[in-house]
């Protein structure tokens, strides 16, 4: 585990910043600081920085998640694999415990299972096994984009319900019991980039 300071390490994702920035936090910006816990020793190219872009490498598996907890929010990103689809994550409602891997709610970005939801946060109607829970897609295609392409994934979390988007199409929805938790985005198995990772405040009006 190991804690990043912001401007050595994301600084450059705090450039999306708009005069609107009051009502918004731009993730990876400043004054955040952020937690890296990975499962072999730690490797700095894992997660970096570059034209605005978080580079995630895939190698070693691991994650990084913000050290603010966060509650009824609207999380949007973009994102795409590259060279080949690979396996990834965005977690919600992580806990204290910075382990490999971690407790909380998965939405899974494999291909296999993009836009399913997974993890130790149970689900209505959904049974666990060995105290993991897995919700598949309730759409009939998870709508997302070839290889290189940029996809949009928005994630609305508001008292328990949950909300999952790709490309404008719903693909998932749960209601949970966690209300708070951090965020953070998993490196397992392959390289992925995002941008434009902005988390809101939800609101019903």
């Amino acid at each position: 585990m190991k804690k990043i300071s912001l401007l050595l390490l994301l600084g450059a994702l705090s450039l999306t910043s708009t005069p609107a920035a009051a009502q918004k936090t731009f993730l990876f910006g400043d004054p955040d600081t952020y937690i890296i816990a990975l499962r072999d020793s730690y490797d700095e190219n894992t997660f970096n920085v570059y034209d605005g872009k978080l580079l995630i490498s895939g190698k070693p598996m691991g994650y990084i998640r913000t050290t603010r907890k966060y509650t009824n929010f609207i999380l949007s990103l973009q994102w795409r694999w590259v060279d080949h689809a690979s396996d990834g994550g965005i977690y919600m409602f992580l806990d204290d415990n910075n382990v490999v891997w971690p407790k909380g709610l998965q939405m899974q970005m494999a291909p296999d299972g993009l836009g399913s939801l997974m993890g130790t946060v149970a689900m209505e109607g959904v049974a666990p096994e060995k105290n993991f829970y897995r919700k598949p897609i309730i759409s009939s295609s998870t709508h997302e984009k070839a290889v290189g392409k940029w996809n949009k994934t928005e994630i609305r979390c508001k008292d328990g319900h949950i909300t999952v988007h790709i490309n404008g199409h719903k693909v998932n929805e749960a209601v949970t019991p966690a209300r708070s938790g951090y965020i953070g985005f998993q490196s397992e198995g392959g390289p992925m980039e995002m941008r434009n990772i902005i988390v809101r405040p939800y609101y019903t009006d």
